[in-house]
C-alpha cells in the first residue's frame, strides 16, 4: 500500500511539472524566466496632447499617475509625418539613418521620387527589407536578440506603412487591415476590415480567419476599435513580449475636421482611444503580468488646422524661374533638377509670399554627406536658437534620399498644393511649427517613478533605447538616449548623457514654442481670432 501511495506522489509531482512546462512550450515561452519584463507601446496617430483636457481618458489618466508624463516631449526630428517617425519610434534612429524619408521619396539611382509606402511594396516585405539593408538595429531586434524566444508584434489597421515601420527590421507579426478602397485596388470595400500583414510575418491562421476579424466596420472610430481586437487576441494565443501598436483614426479624423478648433469631434475620437487602452490594460492585469509591463502612450506626431493658405501657384512660380520645377510640392520638395535647389528655395523665400519664414536647402560635403543650410534671406531672418533648431531638425534626415529644400511655414498656415488629383486637407502637420512637433508622452511600469511630470525635451529617438534599457536589454546603434529622468535608479553615464542633450535641446524647442505663439498671435492680429 505504501508503495502505491509513493507512486501516485510520483505521478503527481512529475504532473505538475511536466504540465506548466509543455504549456509554456506550446506558447514559445519555455526559455521566457517568471520575471520577464514585457513592452507596450501605444502610438496614438496625429494625437496633440490638448485633445486629452477635452476627452474622457480615465486610463490615460492612470497610466500617467502610475508613471512618468513628458510636457515637453517633441518629434524631435524632421519630417514629423508617420512613416519616418514610427520607424524612429522603432530603432531609436533618426531618418537618414533607418532610410524612412517620408512616404515617397527619391530614388538615388534614378533622381525620381517613388511612393515607397505603396500598398504591394509594404505587403510583399520589401519595405522592410529596406529598413534591413540599413546599419540599424530595433527594439523588437535587441529584445529578440537577449531573449531568442520573444514575440514581437506590431499592429496598425488602415496604416499598414505605420504597423512596418515600427517593426522596422524584426518583428514576428506585423498585422494591418488590408487597407480597403485606400491604395490596394484589389480589396473589396473602405467599410470592410480583413486581417492581412507583410508576407512571412502574418498573424496565426486562427486569428487570419477569425470572423470576428473579417468584417464589415462597426462604429464611426471602429479602425482603433478594430486594433485593439487583434492586440487581444494575439495576446491570448501568442502572448508577445513586444506590443507595438498605432491607433490611425486620430490622425483620420483630425485631418478631415479642424483639429483643435473641433474639440467636439476630437474629443470623441480620443475618448475611444482611451476606451481601447483600457481594454488592453485589463487584459494584461487578468494575465497577471500588467505590473511587469512597460507602457509607453505617444504619438507620431501633432496636428494643426489649415486656417490660412500659402499659394502653390506662386511657389512654383518662383521656382520655375530657376529652369526646373517639384516633383514633390510641400515644404519638403524635391526638385527635379537638384543642383538648382538653393537658387529656386531662395526665390521662394524672397517672393514675399505670405506664411512664408525661409528655407533650407540640401548640400553635399566633401566627405559624401549631407547637410541643410539655410538661404542668404533665411540667415538673416531666422537666427539665435531659432535657427540652431531648425538646423539640428534638419540635421536628422539630411542624406542622399532627402529632399532638395524645406521650406519654414508660419503655424495654422499651409500650401495649397494639389498631388496625383489629392488635394490639402482640412488639417495637417506637416510642417515645423511647434504645435505639429508637440506630442504626448506617458512611460509607465516597472522602474519608472509614479506620478511626476517632466519639462525634459523628450523626443521619438529616445523611446526605443529608454525602453529597452527599462527592460534589461542593451540598446545598440541608436541615436537617442535613455530618458533617465524617467527611472528610479539609473547610472551616472545615462543621467550625464541625457543632461548634455536636454541642456542642448531645451533651448532650441522653447524657441520653436514662442515663434509659434508669435505666429498665432500675428495670426490674430491679422484675421482678428485667436487661434491654438
Amino acid at each position: 500500500m505504501k508503495n502505491k501511495y509513493k507512486l501516485l506522489l510520483i505521478l503527481f509531482t512529475l504532473v505538475c511539472i511536466l504540465i506548466p512546462a509543455c504549456s509554456l512550450q506550446n506558447t514559445g515561452q519555455a526559455a521566457l524566466l517568471s520575471d520577464q519584463k514585457y513592452v507596450v507601446i501605444v502610438v496614438i496617430d496625429a494625437c496633440r496632447p490638448d485633445y486629452f483636457p477635452v476627452s474622457n481618458v480615465p486610463n490615460i489618466n492612470q497610466l500617467a499617475a502610475e508613471g512618468v508624463t513628458y510636457s515637453n516631449a517633441w518629434v524631435g526630428m524632421d519630417p514629423n509625418v508617420t512613416p519616418p517617425s514610427h520607424a524612429t519610434i522603432g530603432t531609436g534612429a533618426f531618418p537618414k539613418r533607418h532610410g524612412v524619408m517620408n512616404f515617397l521619396w527619391r530614388n538615388p539611382k534614378t533622381g525620381l521620387a517613388y511612393w515607397y509606402t505603396y500598398w504591394e511594396d509594404v505587403y510583399s516585405g520589401e519595405f522592410n527589407n529596406n529598413i534591413k539593408k540599413m546599419d540599424i538595429a530595433s527594439i523588437g531586434s535587441l529584445y529578440k536578440k537577449k531573449f531568442p524566444d520573444a514575440r514581437v508584434a506590431a499592429l496598425s489597421s488602415g496604416k499598414f506603412y505605420a504597423a512596418a515601420s515600427l517593426a522596422a527590421d524584426d518583428s514576428d507579426y506585423i498585422v494591418f487591415n488590408n487597407a480597403a478602397g485606400v491604395v490596394n485596388p484589389e480589396a473589396e470595400s473602405p467599410n470592410k476590415f480583413e486581417v492581412s500583414g507583410v508576407k512571412g510575418h502574418f498573424a496565426p491562421t486562427e486569428i487570419m480567419k477569425d470572423p470576428d476579424l473579417n468584417r464589415p466596420k462597426r462604429s464611426e472610430f471602429d479602425g482603433d476599435d478594430w486594433v485593439i481586437d487583434v492586440a487581444l487576441k494575439l495576446f491570448n494565443n501568442v502572448r508577445p513580449q513586444v506590443l507595438m501598436i498605432n491607433l490611425p483614426e486620430t490622425d483620420e479624423f483630425g485631418h478631415w475636421s479642424l483639429s483643435i478648433d473641433a474639440p467636439e469631434v476630437m474629443g470623441k475620437c480620443v475618448s475611444n482611444v482611451d476606451k481601447q487602452i483600457g481594454r488592453l490594460m485589463e487584459a494584461y492585469k487578468k494575465a497577471g503580468i500588467y505590473d511587469r509591463t512597460v507602457w509607453v502612450i505617444t504619438a507620431d506626431h501633432g496636428m494643426t488646422p489649415r486656417l490660412h493658405n500659402i499659394s502653390q501657384k506662386v511657389v512654383d512660380e518662383a521656382i520655375a524661374k530657376t529652369g526646373t520645377r517639384c516633383q514633390i510640392p510641400n515644404p519638403e520638395t524635391l526638385l527635379y533638377d537638384p543642383s538648382k535647389s538653393a537658387e529656386a528655395v531662395e526665390n521662394v523665400v524672397t517672393a514675399g509670399i505670405p506664411g512664408i519664414k525661409g528655407g533650407y536647402y540640401r548640400v553635399k560635403q566633401a566627405d559624401g554627406s549631407y547637410i541643410y543650410v539655410p538661404t542668404p534671406t533665411t540667415a538673416k531672418q531666422i537666427t539665435g536658437d531659432l535657427e540652431k533648431c531648425f538646423l539640428y531638425l534638419e540635421s536628422t534626415h539630411a542624406c542622399e534620399r532627402s529632399a532638395d529644400f524645406t521650406l519654414i511655414e508660419s503655424e495654422n498656415w499651409r500650401q495649397d498644393w494639389s498631388l496625383l488629383g489629392a488635394k490639402p486637407m482640412i488639417s495637417s502637420h506637416e510642417t515645423i511649427t511647434w504645435n505639429d512637433q508637440h506630442i504626448p508622452l506617458i512611460i509607465a511600469g516597472p522602474g519608472i517613478k509614479k506620478g511626476v511630470k517632466l519639462d525634459s525635451p523628450a523626443r521619438l529617438v529616445d523611446i526605443a533605447p529608454t525602453v529597452l534599457t527599462l527592460v534589461g536589454v542593451t540598446p545598440e546603434k541608436m541615436d537617442g538616449v535613455v530618458l533617465a529622468d524617467c527611472a528610479e535608479e539609473a547610472t551616472q553615464q545615462q543621467i550625464e548623457a541625457q543632461n548634455a542633450i536636454s541642456q542642448y535641446l531645451q533651448p532650441l524647442a522653447a524657441a520653436l514654442k514662442a515663434s509659434s505663439q508669435a505666429d498665432l498671435a500675428d495670426n490674430a492680429l491679422q484675421f482678428g481670432k485667436q487661434e491654438q
